[in-house]
């Protein structure tokens, strides 16, 4: 096994970036970048280590099951990068757990639909797509209910999605574009183990690509995350 930057920061390849990072705004729960705590089992994944200090690491035992590496992807501006596929590849993560509410950014590419969802920490009963092939995304993310989001042209490109979840609102945004948003939304976390790569219900698995993810366990005020998505931003030149 190869470990590489386990709770080191590397530097920003040709100078990117704006010198913030995740772990600046308080309440931070995950955050998992390609470029940091990642475990090599030869060109593929069994380890993606949060950097949050929560110790909520993503892991793959099985080695079939394991996404691929790419520690230079052009389409995210030569960052590093995890591929999953269609028929196994995933990580999961016993510990991970959100309790009342949810600011979340996926960094990602996804292939064209139909294809299974990008992970699955919702409690609907309903099989999440990202996208389907509707003009739509199906999102099971800190709800009791999937919910449709107008945006599959907008996700078959490298991008963001950022959902915001709470008692009283579910948002979800495309490279800082709101796409959709409802105040009628209650809060639900995975009753399972949390995956990403996949859409746990029925084993269906996605074969998109994921460079970040950067979790707090409360909703952003406006001026944070306009931090988070300058830093996205200039990380991955989207």
């Amino acid at each position: 096994m190869t470990r590489i930057g386990l709770g080191v920061r590397l530097p920003h390849r040709h100078g990117r970036g704006t010198g913030f990072q995740p772990t600046k705004l308080p309440d931070l729960q995950l955050w998992l970048r390609g470029d940091l705590g990642i475990t090599l089992n030869g060109a593929d994944v069994s380890a993606w280590a949060d950097q949050s200090g929560q110790g909520n690491h993503f892991v793959q035992a099985t080695e079939a099951d394991q996404p691929v590496y790419d520690a230079t992807n052009s389409a995210f501006n030569d960052q590093a990068t995890l591929q999953g596929d269609a028929v196994s590849e995933h990580l999961e993560s016993v510990g991970f757990t959100i309790a009342t509410a949810l600011d979340v950014f996926f960094v990602a590419d996804a292939p064209p639909g139909p294809v299974a969802g990008i992970a699955r920490w919702g409690a609907s009963v309903a099989t999440p797509a990202y996208p389907w092939n509707d003009g739509n995304v199906y999102i099971d993310i800190g709800s009791t209910v999937r919910q449709t989001v107008p945006a599959e042209a907008d996700v078959v490109v490298p991008h963001y999605l950022e959902v915001i979840s709470t008692s009283a609102e579910w948002t979800a945004r495309i490279t800082g574009v709101e796409k959709f948003t409802t105040g009628t939304n209650t809060f639900a976390w995975d009753a399972g183990v949390p995956r990403l790569f996949s859409s746990a219900a029925g084993d269906t698995y996605w074969a998109g690509t994921i460079a970040e993810v950067i979790a707090y366990d409360r909703k952003l005020s406006a001026a944070e995350r306009a931090e988070v998505e300058a830093y996205i931003g200039a990380r991955y030149g989207l």
